[in-house]
């Protein structure tokens, strides 16, 4: 609790929304209004005694995997998802990558945004928008020296 609400101190101080991971009592008592979940916690927690506290989240949003990952958290409430792993990555080097037909197959499928993520970088930005993408997220090349 006390690093999500330093990181949401800064977010204010740059006028950037935080979104909290995955701790749902962290994210209610610091008052955060928005939320992403793995989607095995969203399903459990949706289907749960305590589903009520997902409707006080502004943006809730779920890591999904296949098209039927995605309507399954699209039903659950969320207001976006990222689906991936579209390119290789460093993060999961032992799965290969989705593709871009996954990511365009999500994106014609969901009401609501589909961000992208998985081996993001400059160079294939373009074709993650191009398949419909909302938005990507990048996390390895950011960290990059």
């Amino acid at each position: 609790t006390v690093l999500a609400e330093q990181v949401m101190k800064i977010c204010e101080t740059y006028g950037v929304s935080c979104i909290l991971h995955k701790y749902v009592q962290a994210a209610q008592t610091l008052g955060c209004p928005n939320l992403h979940l793995p989607l095995a916690d969203l399903l459990k927690l949706c289907h749960g005694e305590e589903k009520e506290l997902l409707y006080q989240f502004r943006q809730l949003g779920a890591s999904v995997h296949s098209a039927e990952d995605a309507l399954l958290a699209e039903q659950a409430g969320c207001t976006y998802v990222t689906a991936g792993h579209v390119f290789q990555t460093d993060c999961k080097k032992d799965l290969p990558p989705r593709g871009i037909d996954f990511l365009r197959q999500i994106c014609k499928t969901m009401a609501v945004p589909v961000f992208a993520i998985g081996g993001i970088h400059p160079d294939n930005i373009h074709m993650a928008m191009e398949a419909g993408a909302s938005g990507v997220c990048m996390m390895s090349e950011l960290m990059r020296v």
